[in-house]
């Protein structure tokens, strides 16, 4: 018989912190912990979380992390992803839906979360087309710019919420693209 959501969720939860629940520790000589920073402003939960699931896979290379689908729907990362995504605002997507349209809606941004949490907690979450739009280079071609709905940018952004700490403790010190606290031009002076 299976166990209740909320006992699952605990346990899960529990095995991130594992014996020590200390999990921003870093190995000696290592680089400073990408993680032990609230960079982002982030929530104290959510930033909490990914430092949990940072540790855990820094301590554990060879764990593998088999249920995050649920942490990634939980209202307190929606609410931070929301919250990143209107922070960059952006262009409208292919529904033409503005972040200041969002804002201004009858329900606000809270009604947009709530049906996107409940898309995704019934697994019912299929992201919109991309808009493709074209800029120009310094070249004279065009570059391609894909560029998602408001809904899919808040869903994405949960999940490199949850998944980023993960894969960031398996990068090496030298690698610098693309990664939180550093820059392609980091690269050069290591």
């Amino acid at each position: 018989m299976p166990l209740p959501t909320s006992r699952l969720s605990y346990d899960k939860e529990n095995r991130l912190q594992g014996e020590d629940s200390d999990t921003t520790e870093s190995t000696a000589g290592a680089s400073p912990d990408p993680f032990g920073t609230n960079r982002l402003g982030l929530p104290l939960k959510v930033f909490e979380l990914r430092q949990k699931l940072y540790g855990k896979a820094k301590r554990e290379p060879k764990f593998r992390f088999y249920a995050l689908y649920d942490r990634i729907y939980r209202r307190d990362v929606l609410e931070a992803a929301w919250e990143l995504v209107a922070r960059n605002d952006g262009a409208p997507g292919v529904d033409e839906m503005s972040i200041d349209e969002v804002v201004n809606s009858p329900r606000g941004p809270a009604g947009l979360l709530d049906d996107l949490q409940e898309e995704l907690r019934t697994k019912q979450y299929r992201p919109q087309a991309v808009k493709r739009k074209y800029i120009a280079k310094p070249n004279g071609k065009l570059r391609p710019l894909g560029i998602p709905t408001v809904r899919d940018r808040v869903a994405q952004t949960a999940a490199k919420l949850i998944l980023e700490p993960i894969f960031e403790a398996d990068f090496m010190d030298c690698s610098h693209g693309g990664r939180p606290g550093r820059r392609t031009v980091g690269a050069l002076v290591w």
